[in-house]
């Protein structure tokens, strides 16, 4: 799995665009972009709860 968490927590607290955060956290334009957008898309706001772990960010943000 991507890496969700870091990509939302890079593009809120310092305000990384998408190819920033793609070179820092080393994946592709398209798949921080992705990210972002299906995090936008299920209504994901950051900072996360606290109870919301990697596997249950996952299944909201990739659903089956």
């Amino acid at each position: 799995m991507r890496k969700v968490k870091e990509v939302l927590r890079l593009h809120h607290e310092p305000g990384l665009s998408r190819r920033g955060i793609a070179q820092a956290l080393n994946i592709t334009y398209g798949g921080a972009a992705n990210d972002l957008k299906r995090a936008e898309f299920v209504g994901i706001q950051w900072p996360l709860p606290e109870d919301r772990n990697d596997r249950t960010l996952g299944r909201l943000v990739f659903p089956s």
